[in-house]
């Protein structure tokens, strides 16, 4: 396997993106709020399909 340096800039801008919030990652974590994006995105795929 070939490991490839990265690129400086695209690192650049992972080291300047923000750290989530602590309501962010709670909400990451919480299985029900999970639970009820994913039942809102399936429901949204269904009806466009629907059309």
């Amino acid at each position: 396997m070939m490991i490839t340096p990265v690129d400086s800039s695209a690192q650049a801008m992972v080291d300047a993106a923000p750290l989530p919030t602590d309501a962010d990652l709670r909400r990451r974590t919480n299985l029900f709020v999970q639970l009820f994006r994913f039942i809102v995105l399936g429901w949204g795929m269904f009806r466009l399909a629907q059309h």
